[in-house]
């Protein structure tokens, strides 16, 4: 999954981050200043996580939870990437 979305950083030129949870990701803001984020976490770390980077520009990408709540999720490449394009270019 990880190596999926290094991928992607490297074909569209963006940068990439992983947190392991919503502290960490706005450290990670805070210290890199980035100009938007595409964002990938379950739905209660999503909102708080939208909610604090406020007015950073935030797309979010839920995580797939196959095993419950927010345990050994997934996620849809696919979402991440049209995310990332519509940063990009104004459309996925």
């Amino acid at each position: 999954m990880v190596d999926e979305l290094v991928g992607l950083a490297d074909k569209y030129g963006v940068a990439l981050e992983v947190a392991t949870g919503g502290g960490g990701a706005l450290r990670s803001v805070n210290e890199h200043l980035p100009k938007a984020v595409v964002a990938v976490a379950c739905e209660r770390e999503m909102v708080d996580g939208i909610r604090d980077a406020l007015p950073l520009p935030v797309l979010g990408v839920l995580n797939e939870r196959p095993e419950g709540p927010c345990k050994n999720t997934v996620v849809d490449i696919g979402k991440v990437e049209s995310a990332v394009r519509w940063f990009l270019n104004g459309k996925p």
